[in-house]
């Protein structure tokens, strides 16, 4: 997915491997201390560990999840088409094995901003998913 921030801004947007909220993996951009950052979430039953990883200054970035049978695989792509990757994390956390239930996991993009912050918005260009076999 492709994300443009208009403004420097509290609001927290990305792309998350979910099953349900103690169990998914996100990968986002939101600025801290006026750095546009990306970051990594991961949260596993009572596991949940946040890192922000890279900096970066363009007004776009791509994101991505690339997903195989035993991980998946978390990055971004800069302004000059390089791929970055930042982060593997293992499918088997995310099965209904694991996480219980039945429904299995899902792929989506979201926004959260601060309750404060009502007015902030999320722009996402762009939203790509693509099977390959």
């Amino acid at each position: 997915t492709t994300i443009s921030l208009k403004q420097p801004s509290r609001i927290e947007q990305g792309i998350s491997v979910y099953v349900r909220d103690d169990y998914h993996y996100d990968l986002f951009i939101e600025t801290k201390n006026n750095q546009k950052m990306i970051g990594l979430r991961r949260r596993i039953g009572n596991i949940n560990q946040e890192i922000l990883v890279q900096e970066y200054e363009e007004q776009s970035i791509t994101l991505f999840v690339a997903g195989a049978t035993e991980k998946y695989q978390f990055g971004y792509i800069d302004s000059y088409g390089e791929k970055h990757d930042i982060f593997e994390g293992l499918t088997r956390l995310l099965s209904t094995e694991v996480t219980g239930g039945f429904i299995g996991t899902m792929i989506g993009i979201y926004v959260t901003t601060p309750e404060e912050t009502k007015m902030n918005e999320g722009v996402f260009d762009s939203f790509n998913y693509q099977v390959k076999k």
